[in-house]
């Protein structure tokens, strides 16, 4: 595995990933690609609309909405950069390196199919189990395994250094 995608949401449940992802990447110098997907405000508006077009209340809702996407894009930012400078891996400054690398990558758009699309280019992508919602873990699981074709590791909800040691 040289190219690992690697979700990026913002939860409390991306740390069990990341380790995961980095423990398979050790095992080749691979590059993480730390992939955040951010709610398609067109999309919002769009079905806000659709709902009621004589509503007036819109225009605190989109910008709650608003807030709270960048909220959780600054939180998913801020762990993979802490995670990327506590194991030590270079972050997309560009130079050549001898173990794993790391990039952060923004995309707007359903997250099923982001992970879909990006997948569909990595050698393996890691997904979390989902602690809260777990149907929707499990929806999102199935769609990214059988939409991209590719290997997909479920990653466990702590450590991960192990992974490729034991079964």
């Amino acid at each position: 595995f040289r190219y690992i995608l690697v979700p990026a949401n913002g939860a409390a449940t991306d740390e069990g990933v990341f380790h995961a992802a980095l423990a398979v990447a050790r095992l080749a110098a691979a590059h993480l690609a730390f992939l955040h997907v951010r709610v398609d405000m067109r999309h919002t508006l769009l079905g806000m609309a659709g709902d009621d077009l004589a509503g007036g209340g819109y225009g605190g809702l989109v910008d709650s909405v608003q807030r709270d996407v960048e909220a959780r894009q600054r939180r998913a930012q801020d762990a993979v950069t802490m995670f990327c400078a506590r194991a030590q891996v270079a972050l997309a400054d560009g130079k050549p390196v001898c173990g794993p690398s790391a990039a952060w990558v923004v995309e707007a758009g359903d997250e099923a199919q982001c992970l879909i699309t990006y997948g569909r280019i990595a050698d393996l992508t890691v997904l979390g189990r989902g602690r809260d919602t777990h149907q929707a873990a499990q929806h999102l699981l199935e769609h990214v395994l059988l939409g991209t074709g590719r290997p997909l590791l479920i990653a466990p909800e702590h450590g991960g250094n192990s992974i490729g040691r034991r079964i």
